[in-house]
């Protein structure tokens, strides 16, 4: 009974499935007969007033490299310290000055504590470079206090901040972590201080106002660019001292450290003359004739000016809706300078009132701004930066582009500029309204 049940509905089935597909046959038909227009009724509708995609590539771009003039680093997350030497970029080194403070306070050194020994640890996070590039650090102790209303431009000489002999050097490469030793004559300043200055963070600071970690200049090509989380417990200034008491003697250790009150600032040095003749960066900061290729350079070294004159002339065009506009621009392939083998993001800016602000895109998901390997090119999506300047009167039609990690992370990267063999492009697809 149950089989002649199932035999039954699976004849139904069959005959339904028949009948729909002949009706389908049937409604494809009747409408094949009839181009997308005549069934829209679209043929009412004049040529010059439908809607069409199109897509223009021809605008003309002018590239251009400029120089940072001012950069303020401070309340940083990472430490960066280390030098760079090349025949492109020149030689940039990066160092920091910082407050230290006691781990704790009311700390008692007790009667004639004795200086065993003093080092300044820094724990390595990353690295950017060859570790095989010895760098030499130096420290130094500050000579005037910080000035917590001040701004601190990383490109300021450190001139008399500082005590101008170093309580202590070493040579790192690379290690797990760095570890100079310091003068126990220095130390010897901390150890003697007394319960009033150990009191306070305030106080201490005031008594010793903090140190300068200065790396010096390479003197051979290469890269060694080291980052230290700053607020790591394993980054200190550790006093090892012998604590003699009545009846007993003792090393004790006893430590200072960096934390989130310390005041601290980063500060650069970047030298393009030492750059080699014929493949140092060219046209810098000439903002009327553009070289074949532009250069950024992290750490506040070099960003792009990039012209956007040609969308000027779309002003005539309006109303048009731009349904996308990317930005593409190609890695120059420079014999003489290897590129980064992993390109860093990168962010593109507009000026208001004299400050630089991230695009509208860049608050979205589809930016971009990263380097295709395969494509070989960094992609942009300016769609809305685009649109904007087509609606705004007298809109200033520069953006800037920068390392994303611009202040914190090393980088450098040669780019096509318009009058390359390959060439930086914008291409804008639009409907006309």
């Amino acid at each position: 009974m149950l089989k002649r049940n199932n035999s039954r509905l699976g004849m139904m089935s069959l005959r339904f499935l028949k009948i729909f597909s002949v009706s389908a046959f049937a409604f494809v038909s009747m409408t094949s007969c009839y181009s997308p227009s005549d069934y829209l009724n679209t043929d009412f509708i004049p040529d010059h007033e439908r809607l069409y995609v199109k897509s223009d590539t021809s605008f003309i771009l002018s590239a251009h490299t400029i120089e940072y003039d001012t950069a303020y680093i401070m309340g940083f997350e990472d430490i960066v310290l280390g030098a760079i030497n090349n025949n492109v970029f020149g030689k940039t080194r990066v160092s920091f000055m910082s407050q230290i403070r006691p781990s704790f306070l009311k700390h008692n050194f007790g009667t004639s504590p004795e200086v065993d020994s003093i080092f300044l640890f820094l724990n390595l996070k990353a690295f950017y470079g060859d570790k095989s590039v010895p760098v030499t650090i130096n420290v130094y102790e500050l000579a005037t206090p910080f000035n917590k209303d001040s701004l601190y431009n990383a490109f300021s000489p450190v001139g008399d901040m500082i005590n101008p002999t170093p309580i202590g050097t070493a040579s790192y490469q690379g290690e797990s972590y760095v570890k100079v030793p310091i003068s126990n004559e220095w130390a010897q300043k901390l150890i003697t201080a007394d319960s009033v200055t150990m009191a306070t963070d305030t106080s201490f600071v005031k008594y010793v106002y903090g140190l300068y970690v200065s790396a010096e200049h390479l003197n051979v090509q290469g890269k060694a660019m080291y980052y230290f989380t700053y607020m790591s417990s394993l980054n200190n200034l550790s006093l090892y001292y012998t604590k003699n008491e009545p009846d007993t003697t003792f090393q004790v250790k006893f430590d200072y450290q960096f934390t989130s009150y310390s005041h601290r600032n980063i500060r650069i040095e970047h030298d393009k003359t030492t750059a080699i003749p014929g493949e140092a960066i060219g046209g810098l900061n000439d903002t009327i004739t553009q070289d074949s290729v532009f250069y950024l350079q992290g750490l506040a070294g070099t960003k792009g000016l990039l012209k956007l004159t040609d969308i000027a002339t779309w002003a005539d065009s309006m109303p048009v809706i731009i349904n996308r506009a990317e930005l593409r621009i190609p890695l120059t392939n420079a014999p003489f300078f290897q590129q980064d083998s992993s390109q860093v993001p990168i962010s593109i800016f507009k000026k208001v009132s004299n400050s630089l602000v991230p695009i509208i895109d860049m608050s979205g998901n589809n930016f971009g701004g990263t380097y295709s390997k395969s494509k070989g090119y960094y992609s942009f999506n300016i769609t809305n930066h685009v649109q904007d300047l087509l609606l705004l009167p007298n809109a200033d039609l520069n953006i800037y582009l920068e390392p994303r990690t611009r202040f914190s992370r090393a980088s450098q990267t040669i780019l096509s500029s318009y009058i390359n063999n390959n060439r930086i492009k914008l291409i804008v697809t639009y409907t006309k309204l």
